[in-house]
């Protein structure tokens, strides 16, 4: 015999919830490029590690060890631009928004 299956209702959540309250656009953004900024920090505190770990390997060459580490320097550092940028107009955009809002 098949077991008669208990129906549930699906409920299909658009934002994601936070206690009580949904998260709007702005602020889901908000978090997603402040770990953004967390992983891009963490990953600069262990670029080195992470170069020497890349020759130990094998897939780095000695002699480029110190270039391949500022590489990957410059990279983290444009990152972390990019980031701050998309975060500077997302502030901006919602600044904007909430003083039209008062008017």
């Amino acid at each position: 015999m098949i077991a008669a299956r208990q129906k549930t209702p699906s409920v299909r959540r658009r934002v994601p919830r936070v206690g009580r309250a949904p998260l709007d656009r702005q602020a889901r953004e908000f978090v997603l490029l402040l770990l953004g900024h967390l992983v891009v920090f963490a990953l600069s505190l262990a670029h080195d590690e992470i170069v020497s770990e890349l020759v130990a390997n094998g897939h780095v060459r000695a002699g480029f060890a110190e270039s391949s580490e500022l590489l990957i320097g410059l990279l983290l550092f444009v990152c972390w631009g990019v980031l701050s940028v998309r975060m500077a107009r997302l502030m901006a955009a919602s600044r904007a928004e909430r003083t039209d809002d008062f008017e």
